[in-house]
């Protein structure tokens, strides 16, 4: 290790890797780890490692929906020659049924593309996945703070074919674009999930919320990550170098740090979409809300104009400003480009990102979440996808998620 010199640049990444495996190293000897960097993790297989992947011209997709994440290894016997280690995510697909393989309005295209998925999807005879067997929501955050890494893992998050792909329909509303990454501002959300402490010596389901803005930053690209895994100072900082901003929702300043991020992502945004009506915002918290966030019974309340509806398409919760859900009300009044409709909001947003009530995890929604793993078994994440939605399915009844 003496001998092996770190290409300029990659200090700080290696020293961040290195102290990553000792917070990881149990010995029950009390035996600790070098406190040398190049003891831990050779320089040479980090830089190799890093210069392979940036090589990649393409995201490895095992199947349509599943694309390889790199994260940085955590054990004490493979970190020093295998620093970052390839897993799998995975994204949800629709349900293909016989009437959408056979619907007159698909192209042949379209029609090809559902049999592959249907075929996908058939043999789910594994059972779910354990929540020990996800990434741990700490490696992935460390990803995000690594050049390389971060590039091609907020690339792989979403799916280079959409859902208008293989639905005979010409428009893609602007929320959905958002989620799939494919709206012209740059702007796209993902629900992650990985695992993280419980704090009692066990594990849970951590879900990261993520709103990248691929031309923010003066195009360097700026991203908001939420959850409630704490990290270190040192992390914090090496995430905002790359342009990444994390708040843990249980941090007393959660609002307001996700309000101040959110105003960056919005900046100029609203003339955009020039036939929605809506400000950026709200668009933004549509693709959030109504895609993630669905649960089984909706909310019956009085609207603007005296009239009881259930608001939301199955939105269950308080949002600060409920009365923005009535769209219909709104339009007809032209109030939806207002500022006082665009702060209000923002203020619902801020409110669905910082998550106060953990929503996101007990109503995951039509889109599940974007799942992280170390278990390489294809068949049994997409069980694991499936696992997910109906316990998303039984949350009226008073079950939990995970």
């Amino acid at each position: 290790p003496e001998q092996e010199k770190l290409p300029e640049g990659l200090e700080e990444v290696h020293a961040m890797l290195a102290e990553h495996v000792r917070k990881n190293f149990k010995s029950a000897d009390g035996l600790q780890l070098s406190s040398d960097d190049t003891d831990v993790i050779s320089p040479v297989a980090l830089a190799s490692v890093l210069t392979d992947i940036e090589n990649k011209s393409e995201i490895d997709r095992p199947t349509l929906r599943s694309s390889m994440i790199y994260l940085p290894n955590s054990s004490d016997e493979k970190a020093y020659d295998e620093p970052v280690t390839p897993v799998v995510g995975k994204a949800p697909s629709l349900t293909v049924t016989e009437d959408f393989l056979t619907d007159p309005e698909l192209s042949p295209e379209s029609v090809q593309l559902r049999q592959r998925l249907k075929k996908e999807e058939e043999g789910l005879n594994t059972d779910p996945l354990p929540i020990s067997d996800m990434a741990d929501s700490e490696r992935f955050l460390i990803s995000l703070a690594v050049p390389t890494l971060k590039d091609k893992n907020l690339e792989a998050l979403w799916n280079k074919h959409s859902r208008s792909d293989e639905m005979p329909f010409s428009f893609e509303p602007p929320a959905d674009q958002i989620i799939e990454n494919r709206h012209s501002s740059g702007v796209a959300t993902q629900l992650v999930l990985t695992k993280s402490s419980d704090g009692q010596g066990g594990e849970k389901a951590e879900y990261l919320m993520v709103v990248h803005d691929s031309k923010g930053n003066d195009g360097k690209g700026l991203t908001l990550v939420t959850g409630t895994t704490e990290v270190s100072e040192k992390l914090q900082a090496a995430l905002e170098s790359q342009g990444v901003v994390y708040v843990n929702r249980d941090s007393a300043d959660a609002e307001s740090k996700i309000a101040a991020v959110v105003d960056k992502i919005a900046a100029g945004k609203d003339a955009i979409d020039k036939d929605n009506p809506n400000p950026f915002v709200h668009t933004l918290l549509e693709s959030i809300v109504y895609n993630f966030m669905n649960p089984s019974k909706s909310k019956n309340v009085v609207s603007p104009d005296g009239n009881n509806e259930a608001i939301g398409d199955g939105l269950s919760y308080d949002l600060p400003n409920n009365e923005l859900l009535f769209s219909k009300n709104v339009i007809d009044n032209n109030e939806r480009a207002t500022p006082e409709w665009r702060q209000k909001s923002k203020t619902n947003l801020v409110a669905v990102l910082a998550d106060r009530d953990d929503y996101i995890a007990k109503n995951t929604g039509n889109n599940l979440p974007f799942v992280v793993t170390d278990s390489k078994d294809i068949e049994q994440l997409k069980h694991t996808l499936k696992a997910l939605s109906n316990e998303g399915k039984q949350q009226s009844s008073g079950q939990s998620v995970g």
